[in-house]
């Protein structure tokens, strides 16, 4: 199909993003496509935690995750790790490339 919106295409933060897909954590391999945020569903009874690093950091964070939320964070991630996130949570990343 083609985008009826590709004349009016942006790709700042912002903006609406154009693919969308889902991260394996690892704790190695960057995050190979350009992250503008990412979305994170946690299915569980319990909270979760997401490591990662963002782009231009020099050291991971943890995100914690409340039970059964759907959270969208704005963030440009450049690693998910494996050792430090919860097995069951469902994470996509939202991208212009």
């Amino acid at each position: 199909m083609q985008d009826p919106y590709q004349r009016e295409r942006r790709t700042d933060m912002d903006a609406a993003s154009s693919s969308i897909f889902l991260i394996t954590p690892h704790d190695t391999n960057e995050i190979t496509k350009g992250v503008k945020g990412l979305r994170i569903w946690n299915p569980e009874a319990t909270a979760g935690t997401v490591a990662l690093r963002a782009i231009g950091d020099g050291a991971d964070v943890s995100l914690t995750i409340p039970a059964g939320a759907l959270v969208q964070e704005p963030v440009r991630a450049q690693y998910i790790r494996d050792t430090g996130t919860g097995d069951t949570l469902v994470i996509h990343g939202y991208s212009d490339n």
